[in-house]
């Protein structure tokens, strides 16, 4: 969507996952590192020592403010609730010519970003059949609107349940959804959910065969599986 809507911004731009159970103040130590590597300045080194929640919050700023950074932080409800709504008042108080953008499942409640939050909810049926249509023009109505009521507003859903055949359930369970994957993609979906952690390739190698290099960048492309 950035850069679609904001093309220019696109290599100025810089996003950051948070992870489940990530501390907070990792997630700032993380902001600052990333910035200070765009930016071409050494390297913050926090080994040994707490940072300062509020001075690395302020160089954070500082840094993005100079280079008139975006910076996309996601899936923000891993971290610590008050302490995100502190950071993002900060970040509302000071930051002018950065833009900092959140996404997270949970409301962050923050006093000084009343008016710039936009809460997405689910697809409305009609939003989904259009997206059905458009990705699958050939398929019959009726099998369009059968994937389109199970995938329950959502996109991701809708998109898995088109890939089955006309003649398949489409009650929307997860072995309806893996049906069409692979023995090996399969097993390597089923390591990866026992996990719940990202792990290096060459680890994860020792862990579970999985499907060959096309089946990883098959899986990427369905949105089963993010690479980062």
């Amino acid at each position: 969507a950035l850069r679609v809507g904001f093309p220019r911004r696109a290599q100025k731009t810089l996003f950051l996952e948070v992870r489940p159970g990530q501390p907070t103040g990792q997630v700032r130590d993380e902001i600052l590192r990333a910035l200070a590597d765009a930016s071409g300045h050494e390297t913050p080194n926090f080994t040994g020592r707490a940072s300062d929640p509020e001075t690395t919050t302020e160089a954070a700023i500082d840094l993005a403010e100079a280079g008139s950074f975006w910076v996309v932080l996601d899936a923000v409800h891993h971290a610590d609730t008050d302490e995100m709504r502190e950071l993002f008042s900060q970040l509302a108080t000071y930051a002018v010519d950065s833009r900092w953008i959140a996404t997270s499942h949970a409301p962050l409640a923050v006093p000084e970003l009343a008016g710039q939050t936009l809460a997405l909810g689910a697809l409305a049926p009609a939003e989904l059949f259009e997206l059905a249509k458009a990705w699958q023009p050939t398929r019959p109505d009726a099998t369009l609107r059968r994937a389109v009521l199970a995938a329950s507003g959502s996109p991701w859903f809708l998109k898995q349940l088109l890939d089955l055949p006309d003649d398949a359930r489409v009650s929307g369970t997860p072995q309806d959804l893996l049906g069409p994957l692979s023995d090996a993609a399969r097993g390597f979906l089923r390591t990866l959910a026992v996990l719940s952690v990202p792990l290096p390739s060459e680890i994860l190698a020792t862990l579970t065969d999985g499907p060959a290099p096309q089946g990883i960048a098959e899986l990427e492309a369905r949105g089963w599986i993010l690479r980062s």
